[in-house]
């Protein structure tokens, strides 16, 4: 959390220093520390938060005790191995050419949200008794995270679209990324949490038996 506010302030700071004064040594700097950058520190501790929840997801998988729900957590830990690459690489932005002829406008100008949120969808209702077969505690925290999460990269995105399309990028826009990248970064951050305790819990769970 306080690498997430850090960052947050430094690339609010170097939003307004851009649109303030537009010097070109400025925007340089603080291009690096810019949220809506591929090559800036923010995307990267993204990245590096995906990947490792990737691992401890794939972790989990070869240690869980109940294997009914085993595969559950190798195609999880699948899925955040694609978006730590995604991040880096923004994969999901080879959607809006292909899916271009549509001439969607508004909430889903930027295309690429309609594949995701479609497979967000068919992911939550296979993923929906694996949530209850959890402590409570657990789903909740995988739920909420999972919330915030969407809420930034697909709701915040989706006005982000409407937006630029109407009045392109400037200083509100790049608040509203900012925002996003927030959303996501909380998400994150605290699905990292829930699973990291949720794998001490149940390596606890599996010491007390034997």
């Amino acid at each position: 959390m306080v690498v997430i506010l850090v960052l947050l302030a430094l690339n609010i700071m170097g939003i307004f220093l851009e649109y303030q004064y537009d010097n070109f040594y400025v925007n340089q700097v603080f291009s690096f520390l810019d949220f809506d950058t591929e090559d800036s520190v923010p995307t990267v501790f993204s990245f590096l938060l995906l990947f490792v929840i990737a691992i401890i997801l794939f972790v989990i998988h070869q240690f869980y005790s109940i294997k009914k729900y085993s595969k559950h957590w190798l195609i999880l830990s699948l899925v955040f191995f694609f978006l730590s690459f995604d991040e880096i690489i923004s994969i999901h932005e080879n959607f809006i050419p292909l899916l271009k002829r549509f001439k969607f406008t508004g909430l889903f100008y930027f295309s690429w949200i309609i594949p995701y949120a479609i497979f967000v969808i068919i992911l939550f209702i296979y993923y929906f008794p694996f949530l209850l077969g959890l402590p409570k505690k657990n789903a909740i925290r995988f739920i909420l995270s999972g919330i915030i999460y969407i809420a930034g990269a697909i709701g915040i995105e989706g006005f982000e679209g409407m937006y630029f399309e109407k009045h392109g990028y400037d200083l509100n826009f790049s608040l509203l990324y900012t925002i996003e990248e927030f959303l996501e970064m909380i998400g994150l951050s605290l699905f990292l949490f829930s699973i990291i305790e949720f794998k001490f819990d149940n390596f606890t769970i599996q010491l007390v038996k034997k």
